[in-house]
């Protein structure tokens, strides 16, 4: 279905857009009434698999409607009849019984024709074999209309070998388990050396499915759709598609069809020799392994590995010699219950798989291609026909919604979104049921900035002018460690005074702040040594410079304030932690105003001392302190911020009051991305977060000096009984 059929052309009504968000595949069908013979390469026409039946005479509204097609009630005594028959005869096969099996077979690998109220409908093979004979435990699954459009871009990935596999994100309850158990069940069960797997969240998981749907499914089809297979394992964990051998018997045997017969007897059928099982959920699970068929059960849900590594290792197994897909993966993900690093891991899977963004090979990013189906598309489904009530379920649903909006609640509204999500902007909102800040907002400013074709920012590094330790510019470079929004004016930046002072001894050039009213940053850094740079997951550098209320901004709204935000964001790692020591120094020097650092890493601290920028090191702010500790200023101000669990959730708090009012000010995506998933356990990771924690920390101090003040100077003149003792008042 990814090139046109012979025969068949989009003048016939061949052709069909499939797609969300305004963001279309084409598809192409064979001819009405006829199909594409993948036996013969042929277009051939084949009846519809039901009639256009009225309910009488004067009722001209056709009823055509889905039925399965059951085995003929004459099965059982014509398969006893052939197999008597075959004792002396084993060329005979029952008549009726093979073109019942041959019909079958065909609808299975060439799909079918059938109406649907009067509307031709075209049922591709794996479609039609999922809906008419694949048993699971809740039954045989209904013919839905929605589910042409999955299967219809999963025969696309199928037949094209630049497609590598097929990747889907749907609302909870929509079947996506049993088409994928389908999926995985079909090509092993009928190719010879074929080899599939399954992989979900975890190990456990994985055992879940493979017991509740393949066993349940492959046990329950129709025995000439059951090749060879090894009974006597019990299959446990797999399914060999070859001769049992059982201990103690001389010859094995083999069964098809309930019928049992000696592996050397010329009607025994012959073995595919082809293999499915499951494994963990490990990244390295399939390495080294040829695969045509594998599933990734919820990879929106995996915490336990890698997705994006998982799927490069697999990639490499599902190709030839020459670089062509011959194997395919299926991975889909109900969006809902996804959160954390596993949905961003995802999410990236699902955007690098969009068929409009191909290169020279016909290829996307990720090699797969991506749909999305909205909730209202599933929510309102006939039980009879399989067509959905859109308007209804669209009205049911936005009432919903509407009375959340009424509440106020915000959460509530994100998490209702990411439950029934309309829009992929909706569907991939991070961080929602357990976020500790407003993942509406930041959702919402999130989706707004990867939108713009211009991003709010510029991209580059502040480099030494004409490379001489002095005066710093800012370089675009679209590779450069730093971004920024806002740039203060030649008459502003590199506001620095120098003097001399004796440092261990020896008289050094020293630098103080000029222009520490205007901003202050605040940074997460590395520490020296081979670990921290060697480390497996070395975490990046991090810091960010917070401009202060500007002037001008007073009579602006809010949305166009230049001030009270962050203007700037450093996120890198350098190879040698000195270099991102000194891209700190000059950071400072060009804005002119002071750093809190994260005591923890002394190095960096030393730094700043040893190079003659002590002045810069900001001290504790007060803001953090408790009465106690205030009083004794003089001992707990030091250089830089100790952070422990105590000062984390402080500045985790100075993080939730900026975002709730200004989050959807915040000009940088990476930034939003880590407060959407932030892991309040395992804080260490999040170096974007505790870099603006600090610098917001920071900024506080001052602001809260600055706020105290005029509080001070608005206070009314004082009465006498301010100085009289609290004793003798009565």
């Amino acid at each position: 279905m990814h090139k046109p059929y012979l025969g068949g052309t989009p003048l016939d009504g061949t052709s069909l857009e499939i797609g969300f968000d305004e963001r279309y595949t084409e598809v192409y069908l064979p001819p009405v009434g006829k199909v594409y013979n993948f036996f013969t390469g042929n277009i051939e026409p084949r009846p519809f698999i039901n009639h256009r039946l009225r309910r009488s005479k004067f009722d001209k509204t056709s009823q055509e409607v889905f039925l399965r097609s059951y085995l003929p009630k004459e099965w059982s005594a014509w398969e006893k009849e052939e197999q008597q028959r075959r004792e002396t005869d084993l060329a005979f096969l029952h008549p009726q019984a093979e073109s019942f099996r041959l019909r079958e077979w065909d609808r299975r690998i060439n799909g079918c024709w059938m109406w649907l109220l009067g509307e031709p409908v075209y049922l591709t093979g794996l479609h039609y074999f999922h809906i008419n004979w694949m048993k699971y435990d809740f039954g045989y699954p209904d013919f839905r209309l929605i589910d042409l459009e999955v299967f219809y871009l999963l025969q696309k990935a199928l037949e094209d070998n630049n497609i590598s596999g097929f990747v889907l994100s749907t609302r909870r309850r929509f079947g996506k388990t049993a088409i994928e158990m389908t999926f995985l069940l079909d090509y092993i069960t009928r190719t010879r050396h074929a080899y599939g797997g399954l992989q979900s969240t975890t190990g456990k998981d994985a055992q879940d499915i493979w017991n509740k749907h393949i066993l349940f499914a492959w046990r329950n089809l129709p025995g000439f759709f059951c090749p060879v297979y090894d009974y006597a394992s019990q299959n446990k964990k797999d399914i060999w598609f070859k001769p049992p051998t059982p201990k103690g018997k001389p010859e094995p045997t083999v069964r098809q069809g309930g019928i049992r017969r000696d592996a050397g007897h010329p009607a025994a059928p012959e073995p595919l020799y082809s293999f499915l099982d499951y494994r963990d959920s490990g990244e390295l699970a399939y390495d080294s392994n040829k695969l045509h068929r594998i599933v990734f059960e919820e990879p929106g849900k995996c915490i336990e590995a890698n997705v994006l590594k998982r799927y490069e290792v697999v990639k490499p197994c599902l190709t030839d010699d020459w670089g062509y897909f011959i194997g395919k993966l299926f991975a889909g993900t109900t969006i809902e219950d996804a959160s954390g690093g596993a949905l961003e891991n995802f999410v990236t899977l699902f955007e690098d798989s969009d068929y409009l963004r191909r290169d020279a090979q016909g290829r996307t990013k990720s090699g797969m291609i991506h749909h999305f189906i909205p909730a209202w598309k599933s929510y309102r489904i006939d039980k009879r026909t399989g067509i959905n009530d859109d308007e209804t379920a669209k009205k049911v649903l936005l009432a919903q919604l509407k009375k959340l909006e009424d509440e106020g609640d915000i959460l509530k509204i994100a998490a209702w979104k990411r439950k029934y999500p309309f829009t992929w902007a909706d569907a991939k909102m991070i961080g929602v049921e357990e976020s500790l800040f407003p993942a509406e907002i930041l959702n919402r400013r999130f989706t707004q900035i990867e939108a713009m074709r211009i991003k709010p920012y510029r991209t580059g590094n502040f480099e030494w002018e004409n490379d001489v330790d002095g005066k710093v510019v800012f370089v675009d470079n679209p590779v450069g460690r730093w971004r920024v929004t806002y740039l203060p004016d030649a008459a502003q930046n590199n506001a620095v005074r120098e003097s001399t002072s004796f440092w261990s001894g020896e008289l050094i050039r020293t630098f103080h702040p000029e222009a520490e009213h205007l901003s202050v940053a605040g940074a997460d850094p590395v520490d020296m040594g081979k670990k921290a740079v060697n480390k497996k997951r070395a975490s990046k550098a991090a810091s960010h410079v917070f401009l202060k209320p500007q002037a001008e901004d007073i009579n602006k709204d809010m949305s166009e304030w230049t001030g009270y935000n962050f203007v700037c964001q450093y996120f890198a790692r350098r190879d040698d932690p000195l270099d991102y020591f000194e891209d700190m120094i000059k950071q400072c020097r060009f804005w002119g105003n002071k750093i809190l650092i994260e005591k923890n890493k002394q190095s960096i601290l030393n730094h700043f001392e040893y190079r003659g920028y002590g002045a810069f090191l900001m001290k504790r702010p007060t803001a953090t302190m408790n009465k106690q500790q205030r009083r004794k200023k003089f001992i707990y101000a030091t250089e830089g911020l100790h952070t422990n669990d105590i000062m984390t959730g402080m500045y985790i708090e100075f993080l939730q009051m900026f975002t709730n009012l200004h989050g959807n000010r915040i000009p940088f995506e990476d930034l939003i991305r880590q407060l959407l998933i932030y892991d309040r356990n395992n804080p260490t990771i999040f170096d974007l977060v505790s870099s603006a924690g600090l610098t917001l920390a920071a900024a506080s101090d001052i602001l809260y000096r600055q706020q105290r003040t005029k509080a001070t100077q608005e206070k009314k003149a004082p009465s006498v009984t301010d100085f009289l003792p609290r004793y003798n008042l009565r």
